[in-house]
């Protein structure tokens, strides 16, 4: 099913551009929309305290990922995982 391959994408993509694994808070999650993809994302820090969380819209998975990848580092998000 092309567009849930397209979502499966686009959330891998976002994940291993942050560095994401078991041990990471983070998550994404992209839903068809339109013809194209919204993705949300949010990173927390492992204490607890802090938190991010975005959204943007696109037709191109892994475009759309990194965009908001390089969205979330600009806001801090890797000092908030404590890398």
């Amino acid at each position: 099913h092309a567009p849930t391959a397209q979502a499966v994408s686009a959330e891998r993509v976002f994940l291993a551009a942050l560095g994401g694994g078991c041990n990471v808070p983070l998550g994404a999650h992209a839903t068809a929309e339109g013809g194209g993809l919204r993705l949300r994302a949010f990173v927390a820090a492992r204490e607890g305290e802090g938190l991010l969380r975005g959204e943007t819209l696109g037709a191109e998975p892994a475009e759309l990922a990194r965009r908001l990848a390089d969205d979330f580092v600009t806001r801090g998000a890797l000092e908030l995982m404590g890398r």
